[in-house]
């Protein structure tokens, strides 16, 4: 969900759209998206599960769960982690200041690029951006992009880019 200055803009993950509300929560447009759906895998699935284990080995070293907690725990989300069989589209939407819409695509495991669909306020698709990996966007201007990233000794840096539109080959 994202705020503009005349309306609220909402993405489901589970579809390539935005819907676009007024102030009072009345649907003004849909927009839809040319994405291409991807499909969960089993190593995708397999991976997520690992992490959970990961995360809750951490939590037994900071004495939250036991090592006999980490096992039910593992065993349980084996049941317990519902997945679609699609991957997400979107995971993140920002307004930039000169109206357009940012729709971050989805980083499934193995994805090396971040990728931002770019959409004007009235719904045309402009293009995709890559982003340099690792940076986290706060605000995107009509010639910038300000965002945060952190090194591998996590220090964190605000980092400031230009940003052009390229004019279309005649």
């Amino acid at each position: 969900v994202a705020a503009g200055e005349d309306a609220w803009y909402i993405v489901d993950s589970g579809d390539p759209a935005v819907q676009v509300l007024d102030w009072e929560g009345r649907l003004l447009a849909i927009y839809r998206i040319q994405a291409k759906a991807r499909t969960v895998t089993a190593p995708m699935v397999a991976s997520a599960r690992h992490q959970v284990r990961e995360a809750n080995a951490r939590a037994a070293d900071r004495n939250v769960l036991t090592s006999d907690g980490i096992d039910v725990l593992a065993e349980a989300s084996k049941e317990l982690l519902p997945h679609r069989d699609r991957l997400p589209y979107f995971d993140r939407l920002l307004v930039a200041e000169d109206g357009n819409l940012w729709l971050r695509q989805y980083q499934a495991p193995g994805d090396s690029i971040p990728m931002w669909s770019v959409i004007e306020g009235s719904g045309r698709w402009l293009g995709d951006v890559q982003v340099p990996v690792g940076l986290d966007v706060y605000q995107i201007g009509p010639d910038f992009l300000l965002g945060r990233s952190m090194d591998e000794l996590g220090v964190e840096s605000v980092r400031l880019f230009a940003i052009s539109a390229r004019q279309p080959e005649h």
